[in-house]
């Protein structure tokens, strides 16, 4: 049996960015949580803080996103207010 020649759906195990998109699933938002001390932060690089914002962001658009301050300053780490 050549291990070569077994294909899977990789979707079934790890479910792309698009499916994630807008359905609020908590286990996906724990995954790009953003840190709340400064610690964690700076142990992440400011590029890749700036795509879980985002990434946030689109998991939750259905459910609240708004064009407001408050909104914005709300999923702003207190640690860099």
């Amino acid at each position: 049996m050549k291990s070569s020649n077994i294909w899977f759906n990789s979707n079934i195990f790890y479910p792309s960015f698009a499916d994630l998109i807008r359905t609020g699933d908590p286990s996906a938002l724990a995954k790009v949580a953003i840190p709340e001390t400064a610690l964690a932060i700076d142990n992440i690089r400011p590029d890749l803080l700036i795509y879980r914002c985002w990434a946030k962001c689109l998991i939750l658009w259905e459910s609240g996103v708004e064009p407001t301050h408050d909104w914005i300053m709300a999923g702003v780490p207190q640690v860099t207010v």
